[in-house]
């Protein structure tokens, strides 16, 4: 631990903005949210929390009386229509209008409402049309495709994905697209005429354009002017320097479905053609329910219909093209019934909005975030470096910066923490935030200044939406997002901001021996030349015992405990030989698959068979000599590990077995032993020592005195309430957590099995083996090639599959560096130094040698 706190930077005690609280209503808001007790939910923006009253009023809602279906003409379904209307009407109240400007109407979500427009609207065409002088992309970003000349359809660079996707749907509609930034939305002269029309302004076209744009960006918060839509409207905006700006020509999308739960919307006073909506983004239930709200000038541009379901068609005949669309927009794009019952649940949640009060709402989740962002921008390590990079381009007031703060960290040497790291850690600590992308590349690549090269350089590199894959090249390419909702507290924002301070706040430079366990450094592949002269020039030794030997037959699965075992080419004979695969030919491990540890497999070399065993099923027999099934390949997508691999399926009945035990369709596969399925420890490149299925190395080597050393942190309960003298953030209910870390204290010691070591050994002092530079174990001598960086895994049960927050927690106190965190030490085997036979046993003797520059200990 370090004691040197005072080294660090001190930020000033921070006032809470004014707005928050309700005016001191917000410990009776929050009473009402017993599920989060315990936990930091940051993650509004993505879906926000319900409350349990919400669901038991629905529940006695629905079955006090009696619903039937809106398309009969029975009482229990003419009540229904009445309560669906009555939801229609509620909804529209909250937006400041009526049934005269505008309809709802019922869809699956904010995403399906895009998609309605987007296939439905009708775009026309242009009568005198002259050719279109200027290219597609003159004035925005090109992108790359669309009609030369017509109709535009233009969205903000800063759009979510699901209205980016609406492009292909106006392509096919004789649109051409225009991708836009804030900067180009420009304001003309008054008096310039329409580019493509002239003077004869609105006199010679019969077409319409329709420009998308957000309320609310959901990577970065930023409020966009809601006075575009009437200027857009009106022509006074131009959006595409060639399109026709005739007044009434340009039709206006608000993506409303982030900005609604914490920000008032007065339709009235914003005109908007079409608002997209997403009900759990607004109160947390009911999911899959959204609605599109049409502005009924509009409606008849919604004309374009590939299907139509029950209740859309007054008329059609079955042996004909013919049929007769209802009248109101609603009744023509509802296909099929509603889903009525999820309908009634929303009077209750647009209740609890319309008695708190959006403008209420708009104070108290700003004020929330402007205090979080004062104290991030504070955070200084003991260097006076800062911690936190802001992606930010708003004024931050509430009418320009919602509740969301997008931000990546820095290490003290200005290199990036991965968001990875901080989301897995915030996991322990039960706070739940979002990273990577967001689903909204513009603005995230616009951000972190991500180029074209760049994404496909990602691309290549195995980068996927949604995956681990947090800094390529030493840069990163996501970010970390928190966002706040109407019954967030201040305790939430502390607590998240101690958290980050904890970890995440370097408060003194590294030790060296956590310096010398990163010296490879995993994001470039490379070992650093400093490192390898010092693993050549030893001095001092540190003594102790093997304990025990472990192998892992199958990958993921329980470890095999021995006695004495061989040592092969790639690390103990067998180990880690087998893996199990997804359907789509993944690797699965115990950190998605937690009951992968109940999967016990043994070696029987007397017979030749290794056998799977699991409590509650027969054990099963596989022929190690003669593996079943042809070859196949799999991508082994472990941190650390993204090589092609190929193995040989093992057969149907391994696969029934195994998906019986894990839960989901896998198949077992082996390491082919063939030159094309070899790999390469990525921690010895210089030397390219072989290994198996294994992440990183042949062995893992762990230590007793440095369990029990991680067992005592765990146990010092105060340590994680003591309160740094950096920020004031006193929480108001301390004895809650006082309570949560003395159960922590008092639970039964984590086993070291947790950490799957190969060989696990006595020493004297804990963590000695930060220090070492060779190990020799009986006559068996092995070179350390680095430490073993910790994921949560090792917070998995292996013997009944549970998952908990320790020792990962604990161990991230006191043992990260550059943003990991380490435990146990990676090994090679030198067999060029060892003697035959080459095999390890319990009890033998272990001799370390240490680096040059270091003592032992």
């Amino acid at each position: 631990h370090n004691d040197d706190d005072n080294n660090m930077a001190t930020p000033p005690a921070l006032p809470v903005p004014d707005g928050y609280g309700y005016g001191g209503r917000i410990g009776v808001v929050r009473a009402h949210f017993p599920q989060i007790q315990g936990d930091v939910y940051l993650d509004h923006a993505a879906a926000t929390l319900f409350s349990p009253e919400q669901v038991t009023e629905h529940h006695r809602r629905i079955t006090a009386s009696l619903f039937g279906n809106p398309h009969s003409r029975n009482p229990s379904s003419t009540q229904t229509t009445a309560a669906v209307n009555a939801a229609r009407t509620a909804i529209l109240e909250l937006f400041e209008t009526t049934s005269e400007e505008y309809t709802v109407v019922f869809t699956q979500g904010a995403t399906a409402s895009l998609k309605l427009v987007a296939e439905a609207f009708e775009y026309g065409s242009w009568k005198n049309e002259a050719p279109c002088t200027a290219a597609s992309g003159a004035d925005g970003v090109d992108v790359g495709d669309g009609h030369a000349d017509g109709p535009v359809f233009a969205h903000l660079l800063q759009n979510h994905t699901s209205v980016v996707g609406m492009r292909q749907a106006a392509i096919a509609r004789g649109a051409r697209l225009q991708c836009v930034t804030e900067e180009q939305l420009v304001q003309p002269q008054p008096s310039s005429p329409c580019p493509k029309h002239g003077a004869a302004s609105g006199t010679a076209c019969n077409g319409h354009n329709l420009f998308a744009f957000p309320a609310q960006c959901n990577y970065s918060g930023r409020k966009y002017p809601l006075e575009w839509v009437a200027q857009v409207r009106e022509g006074t905006r131009a959006v595409a320097t060639d399109a026709c700006r005739c007044p009434g020509r340009w039709k206006v999308l608000l993506d409303a479905a982030g900005y609604c739960g914490t920000s008032p919307l007065d339709l009235s006073k914003v005109p908007a053609d079409f608002v997209c909506l997403s009900f759990y983004k607004l109160f947390g239930y009911p999911t899959g329910l959204g609605a599109l709200l049409v502005r009924n000038e509009s409606a008849a541009l919604l004309s374009r219909r590939d299907y139509f379901g029950g209740g859309s068609v007054s008329a059609y005949s079955s042996r004909h093209l013919f049929h007769v669309p209802r009248s109101s927009v609603a009744d023509r794009f509802e296909d099929g019934t509603l889903p009525f019952l999820d309908i009634m649940a929303l009077e209750t949640g647009l209740t609890v909005l319309q008695k708190l009060g959006m403008a209420d709402v708009q104070k108290h989740t700003f004020a929330l975030a402007l205090y979080t962002k004062r104290v991030l921008e504070a955070l200084e390590h003991y260097n006076g470096t800062k911690v936190v990079v802001l992606y930010s381009t708003s004024t931050w007031t509430p009418e320009t910066q919602g509740p969301i703060i997008n931000f990546n960290l820095k290490r003290s040497d200005g290199s990036w923490v991965g968001f990875a790291e901080v989301e897995k850690l915030a996991g322990i600590h039960r706070i739940h935030l979002r990273t990577g992308c967001f689903c909204n590349v513009g603005a995230c690549h616009e951000s972190l200044g991500l180029t074209l090269e760049d994404l496909k350089r990602n691309a290549a590199a195995g980068v996927s939406c949604g995956d681990d894959n947090d800094l390529i090249d030493g840069r990163p390419v996501g970010s970390i997002r928190i966002s706040f909702g109407y019954m967030s507290t201040i305790e939430d924002a502390r607590r998240f901001l101690r958290f980050l301070e904890d970890l995440f706040v370097e408060k003194a430079a590294a030790a060296p021996r956590l310096r010398r366990l990163y010296h490879n450094d995993a994001a470039l592949g490379t070992v650093s030349s400093a490192a390898a002269a010092a693993c050549s020039n030893t001095k001092h030794t540190t003594h102790g015992t093997l304990d025990q030997v472990c192998l892992f037959p199958v990958k993921s699965c329980a470890a095999f405990r021995v006695s004495e075992w061989t040592i092969t080419d790639t690390g103990l004979a067998f180990d880690r030989e087998w893996m199990v695969v997804g359907a789509n030919g993944v690797c699965l491990t115990q950190k998605k698959h937690p009951t992968m540890a109940l999967v016990r497999p043994r070696l029987d070399l007397e017979n030749n068979v290794l056998i799977l065993a699991s409590t509650g099923h027969d054990e099963l027999q596989l022929d190690i000599d003669q593996p079943a099934g042809q070859k196949v390949s799999a991508t082994c997508q472990a941190r650390v590990c993204f090589d092609s691999v190929r193995g040989q399926d093992c057969g149907d009945a391994a696969a029934v077995w195994l998906q019986a035990v894990v839960g989901i369709p896998c198949r077992l596969v082996r390491q082919c032993r063939d030159e094309d399925s070899s790999r390469s420890c990525r921690l010895d490149k210089q030397q390219g020592s072989a290994i198996s299925f294994a992440n990183e190395s042949q062995f893992l080597l762990v230590s007793h005195a440095s369990m029990a050393e991680v067992e005592k942190g765990r146990r010092v309960a105060v340590h994680t309430l003591q309160l740094s003298v950096t920020i004031q953030l006193t929480p108001p209910h301390p004895n809650a957590q006082v309570n949560e870390r003395r159960d922590d204290a008092t639970a039964p010691a984590v086993p070291i099995d947790r950490f799957r070591g190969n060989f696990t050994v006595h020493c004297d002092t804990a963590f000695v083996e930060d220090n070492w530079a060779s190990v020799v174990i009986g006559t068996q001598v092995f070179r350390v090639v680095g430490g073993c960086q910790r994921c949560q895994m090792v917070c998995v049960d292996q013997v009944i599959g549970s998952v908990s927050r320790e020792p990962l927690r604990t161990l991230a106190t006191f043992r990260r560096f550059r943003g990991r965190t380490f435990f146990g030490i990676h090994l090679v085997h030198d067999r060029d130094k060892s003697t035959a036979p080459y095999t390890i046993r319990s009890g033998m003797p272990l001799v370390a040698e240490n680096h040059v520059d270091d003592e032992p200990g």
